[in-house]
């Protein structure tokens, strides 16, 4: 499971933060990004440690202030900040 600072936290963040680079020219073509797509599916074999990574990954993918909205597809326990599916 990811948590604040291990290799999987890491690779999440630099993903999201290259995705919201605003000099990047794509970056103007999205109206919402998705975090973590159908997670849902697998979170419950996970326990506490399942709930808590989907709380991290959406933590994360606020903090880089997207400017677009962040999706969770699969995620019904998904922070209210990010759009569920």
């Amino acid at each position: 499971m990811a948590r604040d600072g291990c290799a999987r936290s890491r690779t999440m963040k630099d993903y999201g933060t290259k995705l919201c680079r605003p000099q990047d020219s794509l970056h103007t073509f999205f109206c919402a990004y998705d975090i973590e797509n159908e997670y849902g599916n697998i979170e419950g074999k996970f326990g506490q440690k399942g709930k808590d990574y989907v709380k991290l990954a959406a933590k994360m993918a606020l903090s880089l202030g997207a400017g677009v909205p962040w999706v969770m597809c699969m995620q019904t326990d998904a922070p209210n900040e990010v759009v569920r599916f």
